[in-house]
């Protein structure tokens, strides 16, 4: 992949880039992810796209960027490191039952992702026992001039604990973003809508769609429950 597909008359000018759609791949539907729009092909045959998901777009530049880059170094599809990035029902077709769909991604202001910047190094690597001291210090900093931070931990323990510190130090509410949790999508959304904010939880926490991201912190980097050999 990625795989081009149809898009019928009346699809034209509804579909975007980051929209997920329906489609018939090896003879099921599936979800998809838009990931780009053209005039030609060199497919002859096409299937057309059953219908959109959404109407308005999920994925922003900087994730598409990420996760494609993600799934050439890592060499999986792009699809793969897409899903990645997503919570559980969004990955299953989920919407809303308002029938409205999750929060434009040009609807606040989007930094150019520090993920993607290579003279940017937005980590922080700390050794020894006492480290919460440290983070502290580093997450008012960052806070204070108004961007995200997000924390990794190897355990889920270690993230509860980590709220709690955060909360009691600092007076700030952080989100808590682990995979299919009971309020994965519920703070999924909430993340994207905030301007600047902490964000707790495992690996998979590295995707989370924060605005105007300052810094990440990896703690007990060393641990391989960080590494995974299958998606």
């Amino acid at each position: 992949g990625p795989f081009d597909y149809l898009i019928g008359h009346d699809l034209e000018d509804k579909i975007s880039v980051g929209m997920r759609v329906w489609v018939n791949f090896r003879n099921k539907k599936e979800v998809a992810y838009v990931v780009g729009l053209n005039k030609k092909t060199k497919i002859k045959k096409l299937k057309e796209i059953l219908a959109l998901i959404d109407q308005l777009p999920i994925l922003d530049k900087d994730i598409l960027l990420l996760t494609k880059r993600l799934a050439e170094y890592y060499c999986c599809s792009w699809g793969e490191a897409i899903e990645c990035a997503l919570p559980d029902e969004i990955r299953k077709g989920k919407i809303k039952g308002d029938g409205s769909i999750f929060l434009p991604s040009d609807s606040v202001k989007i930094e150019p992702s520090p993920f993607i910047q290579k003279e940017k190094r937005p980590l922080l690597f700390v050794q020894g026992f006492d480290r919460m001291p440290v983070y502290l210090r580093e997450i008012k900093e960052v806070l204070a001039a108004k961007q995200s931070v997000i924390v990794l931990f190897s355990d889920i323990t270690a993230v509860e604990k980590a709220k709690e510190e955060i909360r009691k130090n600092l007076g700030v509410e952080a989100f808590i973003s682990l995979r299919k949790q009971s309020k994965e999508l519920e703070n999924w959304e909430k993340i994207r809508r905030v301007d600047y904010c902490v964000v707790l939880g495992s690996r998979s926490s590295i995707f989370s769609c924060v605005n105007n991201l300052g810094l990440i912190i990896i703690d007990q980097e060393h641990d391989q429950v960080y590494k995974q050999e299958q998606v």
